[in-house]
């Protein structure tokens, strides 16, 4: 009796072992894959569905210290050079007086920050540029975009570069939008530079992941959830007709720099005073998300909302939910056992619990936190993990009989060759 007892502690205590140290490596791996920087589990299909049937709450995205103003319609022509200062054609840019126009009447404006996502590229020349560059060299807290594949290192003015920061995103092969990644390369991003020059707060690269500082971690990579009307350039009911109020994304040559429409004044006082204020081209500039098409520079804001509201940050009550899930899940696999049996014989529960694989677990789990928590629970590995676990007896028996079929080959193989060397030396 004492010996069973004995075998039946240490077995347990085995378990425990085992399910501890399971539980605590699917919480650091979920961390670390949550942060890799090209996202290889995407959730879009997923949670857009969750959005669409279910709906989210999203009040971490408030714009009304945000004004948009679309550069879309204000063009130029300009004459396109080469590396040589040859002319080889001309196109059509931003225009740059009316940008120009713009930041001198921002200049004093007591604006609390702006985003000019314009390209300034080598080649692109205006003969604005000079008064340009030079307003953008006095401007403070002002964020220019920057791109990977080297566009930077082919901007027309080098001097500025200290005020550029990255504007691209994360997604998959199969997917627009989904992921962004604040520190790009250890270089800031546009919405974390937003968050430096608002708030004086940043994101470093540590040993064990990032930092928010004060050895705070949080996550780099984050899925953004966004709002419908993201996709909409007007809030009112009649599209055709929009009122100036209602217009999400106003022209700037047209509405905001015209005093007929509307008084200058007025444009310092409601739309620039204590304003995070983004210039771009909201008709053109375009990206594919899991609500439709969305202007570049709000993804941006959106980014920067979701780093404000602090949801990057790690939040320990849901990581020490998913340790004791993950625990308890190894435990009853380890022990051969259902988690149905948690419950009572003969309840409706436990009854409806026996249908529930690992895998309908985690996805209905993943639902719960993203629809009521706005979590993105990556629920591939611990699927994965948890599937080998139970069905390493199956594993056994498969490679045993693999085993004993390569025995059986090999025995086979090696007959016909003793056989066929036999009846080769009787033939000599």
């Amino acid at each position: 009796m004492d010996i069973k007892h004995t075998l039946k502690n240490k077995t347990f205590r085995k378990r425990v072992i085992v399910s501890f140290a399971i539980a605590f490596f699917l919480v650091i791996a979920d961390y670390w894959i949550q942060n890799i920087t090209f996202p290889l589990f995407d959730d879009e299909n997923l949670l857009a569905w969750v959005d669409q049937l279910l709906g989210t709450n999203k009040e971490y995205f408030d714009e009304n210290d945000v004004t948009y103003i679309n550069l879309g319609k204000d063009k130029e022509l300009i004459t396109i050079t080469d590396d040589w200062g040859d002319t080889i054609g001309n196109d059509v840019i931003t225009d740059r007086n009316t940008i120009l126009r713009f930041l001198k009447l921002a200049e004093n404006s007591g604006y609390s920050c702006i985003f000019l996502d314009v390209r300034f590229e080598k080649g692109y020349n205006s003969p604005n540029d000079s008064a340009l560059f030079e307003q953008l060299r006095k401007m403070p807290r002002l964020i220019l975009p920057a791109h990977r594949e080297g566009e930077e290192s082919e901007f027309i003015d080098s001097s500025l570069r200290a005020k550029m920061a990255y504007a691209d995103y994360r997604s998959t092969i199969f997917s627009g939008f989904s992921r962004y990644e604040y520190l790009q390369d250890n270089q800031q991003s546009v919405a974390l530079r937003m968050w430096s020059i608002l708030e004086n707060r940043n994101i470093i690269k540590t040993w064990y992941g990032y930092s928010c500082g004060h050895c705070k971690p949080c996550y780099n990579l984050c899925y953004i959830p966004l709002p419908e009307y993201l996709h909409l350039s007007t809030e009112n009911e009649d599209p055709e007709n929009p009122s100036m109020e209602h217009i999400r994304y106003p022209y700037a040559g047209s509405m905001i720099l015209n005093p007929q429409r509307i008084p200058e004044k007025d444009v310092i006082d409601n739309l620039l005073k204590n304003k995070i204020v983004v210039l771009g081209d909201f008709d053109n500039d375009l990206h594919d998300s899991y609500i439709g098409e969305v202007p570049g520079p709000v993804l941006s804001v959106a980014a920067y909302k979701y780093l404000s509201a602090g949801r990057n940050k790690v939040d320990w009550i849901y990581v020490s939910f998913l340790f004791v899930l993950f625990f308890i899940c190894s435990y009853f696999i380890l022990a051969r056992r259902h988690i149905s049996k948690l419950f009572k014989e003969g309840s409706f529960l436990r009854f409806l619990l026996s249908f529930v694989s690992i895998g309908i677990l985690f996805f209905f789990l993943k639902v719960f936190l993203y629809k009521f928590f706005l979590i993105s629970m990556i629920m591939i590995l611990p699927t994965v993990i948890f599937h080998i676990l139970g069905n390493l007896d199956n594993y056994r028996t498969f490679f045993s009989y693999f085993k004993k079929g390569f025995a059986y080959s090999k025995d086979k193989l090696l007959n016909r060759f003793h056989k066929d060397k036999k009846q080769l030396s009787n033939d000599k």
